[in-house]
């Protein structure tokens, strides 16, 4: 029996940083077995014909290199040979590369698995996007109590109120939207799916007719039910230039740090992405080390890389496990990344390879101070796992929502006929102490506070500051009210412009610079 050794440290990384398969020809053809059965009707020109075997190979390529299929299985009791079949027959003769794009994004939601996603390639020629200038937010999502929300405003809707409650879509209850439009949603969780459904309610609607067209929405607001008619923008998305690809990451859109009244450390992170940031994480710990409360803040943080570990060192004074990984062996995963199984042990002939701890090594000195993490169902892949770590070696008290709940270190190729490209996750995870899976399930909260409408009405941020009275009862202090919140200056990301937009408003065309 031929064992391979090889440094679970590669495999560890959640940042999605796989590297393209070599890309065959237009022409080539995937068996997929049993798994997508032949279909000829409405499909004759090369167009079609093209997009069936392609959609072939992004299954097949899944039942080679998917590491969840079992836990999907059960936790979804979807047929998956049924809806890959269901799929396919929708490809005809007239899709556009849109709509086989959507036909993709179905596919991947229906594993209920956040690192399961389709994405655009280089080519954006065919890609146009209709957006609301509004944005909505589901408020506990996949709770008895959640409620979708108008969150912000821009120039065209300025007038509508924010924390109305949103009840209609096109005269469609607005919850049985969502509901709907979950199912086709990549997320590992119920929350998340929801959250993320809420945010592409006006980019995803039920024909490429009423996505393109104005929108009619239905919304009370202090016991009145009032209706307003939305304008669309248009979003023509352009390559990036070299330039801005390779331009460096503003950290300082990503990551703050403060020192608030009592004495309370604050360290929002909104992503644990760039190859810099473990570096600054671990001088901003330095800088916050004396005092007398941490409030980690990454409700905003979808994830990254291992660099919230930089962090986890600083709260131990020995070596703790963060998560437990392993990872799928196939043929194809070892002829493109077959780097990352450099040092794992494994038989031939397995499967995958063993579960290995991914081990975290202390800092200078351990924080002396309480720590909480205040968290939302947007945390996920690394945010996850490092949620998770601090709960289950009991460094912090959880605070706020559950996380997404998904680790998966997802390996992404190239679709060769249509330039789109997939990902699949091709790891698993365990939690630290209990080893059981977090994808799907998420750490939930030690102390629950969900986000209410009379802050968002407000605009103001009560999660922030039930937390940071929760650290200062702890520490013995005064609590603290709005405005002295207000006055420590705590900002929110920026928001990601677009790059261009036409937006067309009572009958006037307008292009505008975001």
């Amino acid at each position: 029996m031929k064992t391979q050794s090889i440094a679970l440290i590669l495999l560890m990384s959640l940042a999605g940083c796989g590297m393209k398969e070599s890309t065959p020809s237009k022409e080539t053809s995937i068996v997929a077995g049993n798994f997508v059965s032949n279909i000829t009707e409405d499909c004759k020109s090369e167009n079609c014909l093209g997009l069936r075997k392609e959609f072939d190979l992004v299954v097949y390529t899944g039942k080679k290199i998917y590491c969840y299929w079992d836990l999907k299985k059960a936790a979804t009791q979807n047929d998956f040979d049924s809806i890959a079949k269901n799929l396919k027959a929708t490809i005809t003769d007239t899709t556009t590369v849109y709509e086989y794009y959507l036909v993709l994004q179905k596919w991947a939601g229906s594993l209920q698995d956040g690192h399961v996603n389709v994405m655009w390639g280089d080519d954006l020629t065919d890609l146009e996007s209709y957006k609301v200038p509004l944005r909505l937010e589901l408020l506990a999502p996949g709770t008895d109590h959640e409620s979708l929300i108008i969150s912000k405003t821009a120039v065209a809707t300025k007038k509508l109120p924010v924390g109305a409650i949103v009840t209609k879509i096109n005269g469609q209850d607005a919850i049985e939207r969502i509901n709907e439009l979950e199912k086709y949603m990549s997320g590992s969780t119920s929350r998340m799916r929801r959250r993320g459904a809420a945010n592409m309610l006006f980019s995803m609607m039920k024909t490429r007719d009423e996505e393109r067209s104005s929108v009619k929405m239905e919304y009370t607001f202090k016991g009145q039910t009032l209706t307003t008619e939305l304008p669309r923008n248009i979003t023509l998305p352009v390559k990036a230039t070299a330039a801005t690809a390779e331009s460096k990451i503003d950290y300082s859109t990503l990551m703050q740090a403060q020192i608030l009244p009592n004495n309370i450390g604050y360290l929002k992170v909104d992503s644990f992405s760039g190859a810099d940031m473990a570096t600054l994480l671990t001088r901003t710990m330095k800088l916050l080390s004396h005092t007398k409360a941490l409030i980690i803040d990454v409700r905003e943080n979808g994830g990254g890389n291992q660099s919230g570990s930089s962090i986890l060192g600083w709260l131990t004074t020995t070596p703790i496990i963060r998560y437990h990984a392993n990872i799928r062996i196939s043929d194809l995963l070892l002829a493109d990344r077959g780097y990352v199984l450099l040092d794992a042990e494994y038989n031939e002939g397995d499967e995958f390879t063993p579960f290995a701890p991914v081990t975290v090594f202390p800092q200078e000195s351990a924080y002396k101070g309480k720590v909480y993490a205040l968290t939302s169902a947007f945390c996920f892949s690394a945010c996850d796992t490092f949620v998770s770590a601090l709960k289950e070696n009991k460094l912090a008290t959880i605070v706020g929502e559950g996380t997404g709940g998904g680790t998966g270190t997802p390996h992404v190729f190239e679709l060769p006929f249509s330039g789109l490209n997939f990902r699949y996750s091709v790891a698993q995870g365990l939690t630290a102490v209990s080893k059981t899976f977090l994808e799907g399930v998420g750490t939930l909260p030690d102390i629950t506070i969900e986000p209410t409408l009379e802050e968002r009405m407000a605009g103001e941020d009560q999660q922030l500051l039930k937390t940071i009275n929760i650290a200062a009862e702890k520490t013995n202090e005064a609590s603290i009210d709005m405005n002295d919140l207000k006055d420590s200056g705590i900002k929110s990301r920026a928001p990601v412009a677009d790059s261009y937009s036409i937006i067309d408003y009572d009958n006037e065309i307008k292009q505008s610079m975001n």
